[in-house]
């Protein structure tokens, strides 16, 4: 089993959530190496942070524990699970946050984290970031076998992500995220957009129209709208040297939408 553990979750930089969830970390398994993908996720978007795991955890090595923690039906009946899919381990509430990455990967096996070795002892009805998911995934690093962890689940939940109208004369796709730079994540990816076709058209986001799809940030000139296909590999709206989300006025939800001209 590997000893490398990621976190992420909606906890931010400001309160002591996180150095807690590693301090818990380290004293059952002082050997695990942490890595925080981020913990800037919008408070409880669940939706945001599946997307944030799925494009993050391909870079990491086989026998990873990715943890994730946004959980805002926390104390509730929704259980807390340990999964295997591909060659990484997952942690986690079953709320969603897993939807994307088992699109990507097969997952083999569910538990819920019941067995109370394996928790600490008192648990608390809202930090269960601390109480079960840390020491679940310090126990794994530490070679406990995924099954120990409590008994067989059939299957996690799974959202239903907005997806892409895409017909012959239109595309509509969906802002479903927003970086630091204010730069605005849609719903469709560059492979379906490639089977869309590469006629002329007219693309417009909420209103505006954004007469560049380019292939860097550094084709339009500074202060202009533009339209790219990321890293992510998702249809972004970013101006150059600006921010789109304020610039544009733009809201999760918003239509991105392109018009075949024949």
């Amino acid at each position: 089993m590997s000893a490398l553990i990621t976190l992420l979750s909606d906890f931010g930089a400001v309160d002591p959530f996180v150095g807690i969830m590693k301090g818990v970390i380290k004293r059952i398994y002082p050997a695990a190496d942490i890595v925080d993908i981020t913990h800037g996720i919008e408070p409880q978007n669940v939706t945001v942070a599946a997307m944030a795991w799925q494009t993050a955890v391909p870079y990491f090595p086989p026998g990873t524990i990715h943890v994730a923690v946004v959980d805002p039906g926390v104390g509730t009946s929704r259980l807390q699970i340990a999964v295997q899919a591909g060659d990484a381990f997952f942690v986690c509430p079953d709320n969603g946050l897993l939807t994307l990455v088992a699109r990507d990967r097969a997952i083999t096996k569910i538990v819920s984290i019941e067995n109370p070795a394996y928790r600490l002892t008192r648990t608390s009805r809202t930090f269960h970031g601390r109480d079960i998911f840390a020491p679940a995934a310090a126990h794994l690093a530490a070679g406990v076998d995924i099954a120990e962890l409590g008994p067989a689940v059939d299957d996690i939940v799974r959202l239903t992500p907005t997806e892409p109208a895409i017909r012959r004369d239109f595309i509509i796709a969906h802002i479903v995220y927003f970086d630091t730079f204010g730069n605005a994540y849609s719903d469709l990816t560059e492979s379906r957009f490639v089977e869309w076709g590469t006629a002329k058209f007219e693309l417009t986001v909420n209103g505006t129209v954004v007469d560049h799809l380019v292939e860097a940030y550094g084709d339009v000139e500074r202060g202009r709208p533009l339209a790219i296909f990321g890293s992510h590999g998702r249809l972004e709206i970013a101006v150059r040297n600006g921010n789109a989300r304020t610039s544009l006025n733009l809201s999760l939800g918003d239509e991105v939408r392109f018009d075949r001209i024949d």
